[in-house]
């Protein structure tokens, strides 16, 4: 009867880790595209947030790897509109970011955003808005693309997420305890 067990059991085992891989230092991982997690976070926008300053509509942010190490790039579209302009200004916000993975609710999130650049499209408009007004857009868009996960791993069936890692357009879960 134990043997059936142990059988059993390793059946089980190796069965459900089919699509685990290990790497050359024999550490086991698990990764998802980044193209993949891109479309995974359609759902999730988009963001309206009201500010001092108008209305700010942030579209799906676009996720890539970077030549450095863990760290990706992020493009945002967004359209800040108020009062004064009821058609909104169009833009788009550039950063880079690092990621971390939080194990209470098992959400992959952007850490540390460094806004490299900020476009309106119409220049001649942009030049209209003060400072202030881009300081603010800059903030609340990076704060509320790092307070929403960019990826949940129940999505890709792991657990026993030991640290994660962005490496050629993947996000990489190291599994272990």
């Amino acid at each position: 009867m134990q043997y059936k067990e142990i059988i059993l059991t390793f059946m089980l085992v190796f069965g459900l880790s089919g699509c685990i891989e290990t790497s050359p230092d024999m550490k086991s991982y698990k990764s998802i595209s980044l193209k993949k997690i891109n479309t995974t976070m359609q759902n999730d926008f988009p963001e309206r947030q009201e500010t001092n300053f108008g209305v700010l509509l942030i579209e799906k942010p676009d996720i890539f790897s970077t030549e450095q190490k863990n760290k990706v790039r992020v493009v945002s579209s967004f359209t800040l509109s108020n009062i004064l302009i009821p058609q909104g200004v169009k833009g788009e916000i550039f950063f880079s970011s690092g990621v971390r993975y939080n194990p209470q609710d098992r959400g992959v999130y952007l850490i540390d955003p460094i806004v490299e650049e900020i476009k309106m499209q119409d220049f001649e408009l942009a030049e209209y808005l003060n400072e202030d007004v881009q300081k603010v857009s800059k903030e609340i868009i990076s704060q509320v693309l790092i307070e929403k996960p960019i990826y949940k791993i129940e999505q890709a069936g792991i657990s026993f997420v030991k640290d994660i890692a962005i490496e050629n357009e993947n996000l990489i879960f190291h599994l272990g305890f």
